[in-house]
């Protein structure tokens, strides 16, 4: 190809749509929604097995129960658990698979369809996982809907964009007469083998975005759910072998993070691991693949020693709106209330920290007033009833935590300004949503992730000063600032330290292929899930030069 053929190439983007949500004001929306809710309980207190190539897996014992924690009585699932064992046999069938190896020198063209059939089932079974969300993850029904309309943009997304990688390699690359070069996006090892360790709070969008860009990228994926949301998991792993998958690929093994997930993570025919959680097992995971890069690799044979095993993290946040006195008031108050206190502030993009520039008291006044009548009126409830704005935390851990960290504010001089109430009649892991003041900005309540509805409010003379405030912390999440004063928003874009930034936006619910997510510093390795440039955290480039003019003779 000369270079006037190479310039005049034309590269088709490709045309990704997110998935509409669902419009809640409609009544047969809310009637399906209902029905299917009642219908869901159907399988409560069902025993449900680890599945291994498409097999079910029970064990002996019953390992442990996921609970609803708007209901603490009500049991969802019964899980028999996976054992150490279990990993092993897995990881057997994977290594001595015949469809696993062509599963990995397939291209990422011909395994895109599965993902395609994937998506399908989940708009198949649409209102079922939502109603599972609902109940044994406690969300709202809007928010558990956003869910696994994320799951679907997520599949969409990648099995579009990873042809369309291959593409754009080959055609930015120039050939010459007598030379063909060509670029393979290939995974990890001859047997690629991924681990996708996966939180309750993102049940089916967070476990299916890592899970099937690693299926996508040519691995075997072995898919541990969180105990507290392995019902959702395990409706998931039907999903995904429903589309026709080669069983082999693919392993559902749900159970206890500390025994299961550290057996799979450090297991040294694994090539990689994607997990989402914590800040410190996120710090431990990545301390492990860095040992095992160092050290254990060498004891394996040097034909195994494909690729150093890699770790894509998205771990906490500490995150931050500004407020100044530029800001359309009534839009930052809406918009700090549902990034602080949407699903009771479990999402590791919530705002905990609100900094209101102010030289004086008017805007401070105003906006905590504004903050706290939204307060006083959130409804508090059943997640399955339609006018519930917030539902619970997700296990009495996390109740003593929350009860712990407003304690602790207290004992750091912080003054609580607002505290919702949690009607008497609840029977679960319910908290009221609050706002503390007067707290420093290295105390740990400013400075660690609380995971719950608990904001923590200052106020600074200058929008200079609050970035210094927002940027002081080990996190580099998300950030927000509600501003209409161009130089300050300028400053904020060149200098707040986050991996995404909203403007005159809340700060949570970024959405597929218009804000890739995730952060930096303690936030995670820089991962952007739902990006076209996520795919390559599971791939590696190999480029091919070929001579193509046959000299010589063929000697006989």
């Amino acid at each position: 190809m000369n270079k006037e053929d190479f310039m005049s190439q034309t590269i088709e983007i490709p045309d990704f749509k997110n998935e509409p949500l669902f419009d809640f004001s409609k009544e047969e929306i809310r009637r399906d929604i209902n029905n299917t809710l009642e219908g869901a309980e159907s399988i409560f207190g069902f025993r449900f097995p680890a599945i291994i190539s498409g097999i079910d897996t029970y064990g002996v014992d019953i390992s442990f129960k996921t609970r609803n924690p708007a209901d603490i009585d009500q049991v969802i699932g019964n899980f028999y658990g996976t054992t150490e064992k279990d990993v092993d046999n897995a990881i057997s069938v994977i290594l001595g698979s015949r469809e696993v190896s062509e599963w990995a020198q397939s291209s990422m063209k011909e395994r895109a369809p599965y993902l395609k059939k994937i998506a399908n089932n989940f708009r198949e079974m649409r209102h079922f996982l939502t109603a599972l969300v609902v109940y044994e993850e406690g969300k709202i029904r809007t928010e558990a809907d956003a869910d696994v309309c994320e799951a679907i943009d997520f599949l969409e997304y990648y099995s579009e964009y990873g042809p369309f990688l291959e593409e754009l390699n080959n055609k930015t690359l120039l050939n010459f007469p007598g030379q063909r070069n060509e670029a393979r996006y290939l995974p990890g090892s001859p047997v690629p083998i991924f681990v996708s360790i996966q939180p309750w709070n993102f049940p089916v969008a967070i476990s299916v975005g890592p899970t099937c860009a690693a299926l996508l990228a040519g691995y075997s994926v072995i898919y541990k759910p969180s105990v507290y949301s392995s019902v959702v998991g395990y409706y998931i792993a039907k999903c995904i072998y429903d589309s026709g998958i080669p069983p082999d690929v693919f392993h559902f093994l749900p159970g206890s993070g500390r025994v299961v997930g550290k057996y799979l993570i450090d297991h040294p025919r694994v090539t990689g691991v994607a997990f989402t959680g914590s800040t410190d097992v996120g710090s431990s995971i990545e301390k492990s693949v860095f040992d095992f890069n160092r050290e254990h690799i060498k004891s394996l044979s040097p034909a195994l020693r494909f690729k150093k095993k890699v770790a894509a993290l998205e771990t906490g946040g500490k995150n931050a709106i500004i407020v100044d006195s530029d800001a359309d008031v009534d839009q930052a108050v809406v918009g700090v209330y549902k990034s602080s206190f949407g699903y009771s502030g479990q999402k590791c993009s919530a705002c905990s920290r609100l900094i209101i520039v102010d030289s004086g008291t008017r805007l401070y006044d105003a906006v905590l007033s504004r903050l706290s009548e939204r307060i006083a009126d959130t409804k508090i409830g059943m997640p399955k009833d339609e006018a519930t704005q917030m539902g619970p935390l997700i296990n009495k851990s996390a109740v003593n935590n929350f009860y712990s960290y407003l304690n602790l504010a207290e004992a750091e001089g912080g003054r609580i300004l607002v505290r919702g109430n949690v009607p008497a009649y609840l029977n679960g892991y319910f908290v009221e949503p609050v706002i503390v003041a007067n707290v420093g900005a290295n105390s740990r309540f400013a400075q660690e992730e609380i995971f719950a509805p608990a904001l923590a409010v200052f106020k600074v003379s200058t929008f200079g000063d609050a970035l210094m405030l927002a940027n002081n912390t080990e996190f580099g999440l998300t950030g927000g600032v509600y501003s209409r004063n161009p130089v300050n928003i300028q400053m904020a874009k060149k200098y707040f330290n986050v991996g995404n930034l909203y403007i005159n936006q809340k700060c949570t619910g970024a959405i597929v292929g218009r804000q890739p997510f995730g952060g930096f510093k303690m936030s995670g390795n820089g991962t952007k899930a739902g990006g076209w440039d996520y795919l390559l955290n599971f791939l590696y480039r190999k480029n091919i030069s070929e001579d193509t003019m046959r000299h010589g003779a063929v000697l006989e």
